[in-house]
C-alpha cells in the first residue's frame, strides 16, 4: 500500500503555473473572490439509503463533509480504550450504528484472519466477522438504512453483513478494494477497485455497471467517491490528473484538469466540489470547482511535505485542512485564509472532523489528538499511545469522539 507522500516527491510542476500555461485545460477564469461570499450556510442532506446514526460512513455523509450535527468532546479526557483479542492493526475509520455500536475493520494478528469488528458502546467486543486471510484491510465500513454493514476487502469482495454479524451477500469485483464506499439515494453502492474501475453494485449484491475513463480512477488514497447533494453525480479523481464527474448511469459528465492527482474531496450543500493536490514536496493546492466543472478559486499552501488527508467544512461553509506537517488552517467560503495554528513536533496526517460548535478535531501520527475552537484557539490536546491512522474519526450524539490507531490489538479510543 503506497503512502500518499510517495508520489508527491516526484511531482515537480506547480499547479498554479500549469494553470497559467494551460487555460484550455482549466476552462474559464476562476470567479472573482469578491463575488463569492465569505460564508454560506450549510445543511445536512437527507439520505434515506444511509443509516440515521451519528456517523454512518467515512467522513460522515455522502458529500464527505466530515461534519457532525452534534457537539464534540469538551474536555479531551480518555474514557476508554477497547480491549479485543487476537487482532493486529486497524487501518480503517470507525462508524457508529443507531444503537451506539461501533464498527471497524482490523488486520489479523500475524497471519490471522482479517475481520469486521463490532464493539458495544463501552468498548467491549460485540461480535466479529471473518473476512479472510488477506493480511490488511483499508476500507472504512458503511452502514445502510436497514443496518446492513458494507465493507470492501483485499480479497476482491464487497461484503454485506447484517447488524448481528451474519453474511447477507458478497460481490466479487475481481480486484482488491482499498478505498471506502459510498451509497446513492437508491441504495446503489459505489467504489473504485485496484483495477481502476468505478463499480456500481445494487443493494442485493449484483453488478449494475462498471466504467473506466482515460487511464482509470485512483484506487488507493481517497476514503470514498463523493456524491452531489441531489444524488445525480459522482466525483472522483483519476490517474490522468483529472477530477471526474460521472452520472448515475456511469457516463462521463465532465473532467477537470488538475495537473496532479486529486487527494481529498468534499461537496458542499450548493454542489460545489473541493479538493487538494500536492504539486511538489513544498506546495499543496486547495481548490474549488462549481457543479459544471469550472474553477471557482484556488489557494496555495507552501512548505507542505504531505498532501492533506481529509478536508472538513463547518455549518457556515468554512473549510479546515492540514496546511503543513505541523499546521492546521481554515479558509472561508471564498478561499481566503481565516487562521492557521501550528505546533512544532506535531505531525498532522489524519482526517479532520468538525462539530456543530465550529470546533475541529485533529489527529496526529506523533501521538497527540488536538481540538481547536473557533478562530483557531486551542481547546484541548491529548497524548495518545501509538500512531493514529489517517482515517476519519467519528463523533456521536453524546459528545464522544472515536478513533483508531495502528497499535497492536486494533484498539479504538473513546474521548469525552
Amino acid at each position: 500500500m503506497f503512502r500518499k507522500s510517495t508520489l508527491s516527491l516526484f511531482i515537480l510542476v506547480p499547479f498554479l503555473l500549469a494553470c497559467a500555461r494551460d487555460k484550455k485545460a482549466l476552462g474559464p477564469e476562476p470567479e472573482t473572490p469578491s463575488n463569492i461570499p465569505s460564508t454560506m450556510p450549510q445543511t445536512d442532506i437527507l439520505w434515506p439509503s444511509l443509516a440515521n446514526s451519528p456517523w454512518p460512513m467515512a467522513h460522515h455523509d455522502p458529500q464527505l463533509t466530515s461534519r457532525s450535527p452534534h457537539r464534540g468532546p469538551q474536555n479531551g479526557e480518555m474514557e476508554w480504550v477497547s480491549k479485543v483479542r487476537e487482532l493486529g492493526r486497524t487501518r480503517t475509520g470507525v462508524i457508529i450504528g443507531t444503537d451506539g455500536t461501533l464498527y471497524y475493520g482490523a488486520d489479523g494478528e500475524a497471519y490471522g484472519e482479517t475481520v469486521l469488528v463490532a464493539l458495544n458502546p463501552d468498548g467491549t467486543e460485540k461480535w466479529r466477522y471473518g473476512i479472510g486471510f488477506v493480511g490488511e484491510i483499508w476500507c472504512t465500513p458503511l452502514l445502510g438504512a436497514d443496518e446492513t454493514v458494507y465493507i470492501g476487502s483485499l480479497d476482491h469482495n464487497l461484503y454485506a453483513i447484517g447488524h448481528n454479524g451474519t453474511l447477507k451477500w458478497r460481490f466479487d469485483a475481481g480486484a482488491k478494494i482499498y478505498q471506502g464506499i459510498n451509497v446513492g439515494l437508491d441504495g446503489t453502492l459505489y467504489f473504485v477497485a485496484e483495477d481502476k474501475s468505478l463499480y456500481a453494485v445494487s443493494p442485493t449484491g449484483s453488478l449494475r455497471w462498471k466504467v473506466v475513463v482515460d487511464a482509470g480512477f485512483q484506487p488507493y488514497w481517497i476514503d470514498a467517491v463523493a456524491i452531489s447533494p441531489d444524488g445525480l453525480t459522482l466525483y472522483l479523481p483519476g490517474i490522468s490528473n483529472n477530477l471526474y464527474a460521472i452520472d448515475r448511469a456511469g457516463k462521463l459528465k465532465w473532467r477537470f484538469s488538475t495537473n496532479s492527482i486529486v487527494d481529498d474531496l468534499l461537496v458542499d450543500s450548493q454542489g460545489n466540489i473541493y479538493g487538494t493536490i500536492a504539486v511538489s514536496e513544498f506546495s499543496t493546492i486547495l481548490f474549488a470547482v462549481n457543479p459544471a466543472g469550472k474553477m471557482r478559486w484556488s489557494k496555495a499552501f507552501p512548505s507542505h511535505l504531505l498532501p492533506t488527508l481529509g478536508l472538513t467544512m463547518d455549518d457556515q461553509g468554512c473549510l479546515y485542512l492540514v496546511s503543513s506537517e505541523s499546521s492546521i488552517a481554515s479558509v472561508d467560503y471564498s478561499g481566503q485564509l481565516r487562521w492557521e495554528w501550528s505546533k512544532a513536533g506535531y505531525f498532522f496526517d489524519g482526517a479532520l472532523v468538525c462539530d456543530k460548535d465550529f470546533s475541529v478535531y485533529c489527529p496526529t501520527s506523533s501521538g497527540h489528538f488536538v481540538s481547536l475552537a473557533m478562530h483557531g484557539l486551542l481547546k484541548w490536546e491529548l497524548t495518545t499511545p501509538g500512531v493514529i491512522v489517517y482515517r476519519s474519526p467519528a463523533i456521536d450524539e453524546n459528545s464522544r469522539i472515536y478513533f483508531s490507531t495502528g497499535m497492536k490489538g486494533a484498539q479504538i479510543y473513546c474521548v469525552k
